[in-house]
Order: C-alpha cells, then sequence, then structure tokens
C-alpha cells in the first residue's frame, strides 16, 4: 500500500534539489572561482555546452551569484520557450549588455537560428556573454557539462540521502533517464511520495 507524503517532507522537493550547487568533479575546475578565472581569459564569451539535467543552468546561476559577491554588473536571463515572449526578454538583455552588464542567457537553443545570431552579432560590445546551450555554435566552449554516476552519488550526498533502497533506485534511474540528473530526481520524488522508496 502506497503512503502519501506531502511536498514539503519528501526530500527531493525542487526549492531542495535547485539549492544544490555545481558539482565540479566531472570538469577540469576546483570551484566556480576557478571555472570564472577560465571564462575570464575568454572575456566572459562563451557557452556551457551540454544537454538536459547536466547542470548547465545550476552552473550559470552560480556564476551569477559570484558575480553579484564580486560587485561585478551581470543580468542572468532565462530564455522562455514561447516565441510570444521572447523578443521583450532579448531586448532586454540587449539593453543591459550594452549599459555594461556581463549577460547571461540560459537556454540559447530555444531561439531561432536567426534569432540566436543577431543576438551573438550584437554582445561583440558586452562586458561578457555566456549562455548555455545544447550544440556548438558561434561560441567559444567554456566548459562541457557530464554526469555520472559519481556525479548522482555526490548529489544524494547533498540531500542528505543514505538510504540503501534509495541509492539503489537512483543508480538504476541514471541508465534510465541517460545520465539526466534532473529526470532522475524528478522520478525518485514520485516515488518518494508513493511510498515506493524511503
Amino acid at each position: 500500500m502506497s503512503r502519501f507524503i506531502s511536498a514539503k517532507n519528501n526530500p527531493f522537493i525542487v526549492q531542495r534539489t535547485d539549492a544544490i550547487p555545481f558539482n565540479f568533479q566531472e570538469t577540469p575546475f576546483a570551484n566556480i572561482a576557478s571555472f570564472a578565472q577560465h571564462a575570464e581569459s575568454y572575456n566572459f564569451r562563451g557557452a556551457i555546452l551540454g544537454q538536459h539535467g547536466r547542470g548547465k543552468t545550476t552552473l550559470l546561476c552560480d556564476l551569477s551569484l559570484w558575480f553579484c559577491q564580486q560587485g561585478r554588473d551581470s543580468e542572468l536571463v532565462f530564455i522562455p520557450r514561447e516565441n510570444s515572449h521572447q523578443k521583450r526578454i532579448i531586448n532586454h538583455a540587449i539593453q543591459r549588455g550594452e549599459s555594461g552588464a556581463i549577460v547571461l542567457i540560459d537556454g540559447l537553443e530555444r531561439l531561432s537560428l536567426l534569432t540566436r545570431q543577431r543576438l551573438i552579432g550584437r554582445t561583440k560590445s558586452f562586458a561578457g556573454f555566456i549562455a548555455t546551450t545544447h550544440h556548438l555554435g558561434r561560441l567559444p566552449t567554456l566548459i562541457r557539462c557530464h554526469t555520472s554516476q559519481q556525479t548522482l552519488a555526490t548529489v544524494l550526498d547533498s540531500l542528505g540521502i543514505s538510504q540503501p533502497d534509495i541509492v539503489a533506485s537512483s543508480i538504476r534511474l541514471f541508465p534510465k533517464h541517460r545520465g539526466n540528473i534532473r529526470f532522475v530526481l524528478r522520478d525518485l520524488y514520485d516515488q518518494f511520495a508513493d511510498g515506493k522508496i524511503g
């Protein structure tokens, strides 16, 4: 018989999982500061590359916070999927970039090819332009985001999860979701809510 677990008592609630910082163990960088130093060598211009659920958005958010802590003017922009909302957001990003901010774009691949090309062309005068994307393009690659079962283990540790049944379930889910940690966590949320684990 399944049990009812309220969302606030589910260890995989999105407020908890979204608060986990980017894990650099699958990268050549030790922490956000060393990645920022690398990005600075590219004049803060380039792409955070990777497929869904590999930590690109998390890394971009961590970088935005790091810029804030360093007193650097930056603007974090999330590209919506709806085309009707994109123009206003892109225009705002361009205005911020032209006023001296380092612009951080999440979801560059959601824009049409023509819009991407026009946007990237406008950013050459910005103090910086860093975007998450799934595919190689006109920006240099700053980092490729990957995941592994060790990445997943570190995420579970960050959540304080050590129950053998949850760990075993996560290991089974990792290949099922082809390394997409976000999907694994969503699946674990549902399983915990249904009383199948925990």
